[in-house]
């Protein structure tokens, strides 16, 4: 019955106005609209530790920078940057031709955050390496790079507007329960009473 009364009040006639929409969008596109900055790329991953020397006096770092060089220099020559991944890499997605999932820059974790700030440096389908990092040594290509962006108004209005008609609504049955508590504190409950009744009369009778 409480819910009837709100609804029974509210302006529900009152269009929501472009200003409306607008002043909301502004206010809530960073939080709910926000799509982030997404790599995704392919990696031949070499981990030092796991680099085989045939000279056990020959140092594996030395021998990890020689193979990266080499693995470079066959990419630019049309090689096939997956391939060599599988074959390569010691990476987890190596059997994946070294392609990772989408990932947001941010979330890259040590010692693969350097690879967000080498995909700013160059454009889709460019090599960067080899790059050098704690134990590993990268070379990566780049498949896709999008920014950061935001979703277009036309596309999130109808959220907009169901956010402004619930804020209206929550409004309205806020009123009524401060006014429905004052009105119990002075035991002057005639008007929701008759409401109630009416009501009750009203859902009885419907179908007969």
């Amino acid at each position: 019955l409480s819910q009837s009364y709100v609804s029974s009040q509210l302006p529900e006639n009152r269009p929501i106005t472009y200003r409306e929409l607008m002043d909301n969008y502004n206010s809530m596109k960073d939080e709910f609209f926000t799509i982030p900055a997404t790599l995704i790329f392919r990696l031949i991953d070499i981990e030092v530790a796991k680099v085989d020397v045939a000279d056990p006096n020959e140092g594996r770092l030395g021998r990890a920078r020689e193979l990266a060089d080499g693995l470079v220099e066959r990419i630019k020559n049309g090689e096939d940057f997956g391939e060599l991944a599988k074959e390569y890499s010691h990476g987890h997605r190596r059997a994946f031709g070294g392609l990772w999932r989408p990932v947001q820059p941010g979330s890259l974790a040590a010692p693969y955050d350097v690879l967000a700030a080498e995909a700013e440096k160059i454009e889709q389908g460019e090599i960067a390496g080899p790059i050098e990092a704690e134990r590993h040594i990268f070379i990566m290509k780049l498949e896709e790079k999008r920014p950061r962006s935001v979703e277009p108004f036309e596309k999130v209005q109808s959220q907009i507007e169901a956010k402004i008609i619930f804020e209206r609504r929550k409004k309205v049955a806020d009123e009524f329960s401060t006014k429905l508590v004052q009105q119990a504190r002075l035991a002057n409950k005639d008007e929701f009473i008759d409401f109630c009744v009416e009501e009750i009369y009203q859902r009885c009778n419907r179908g007969k």
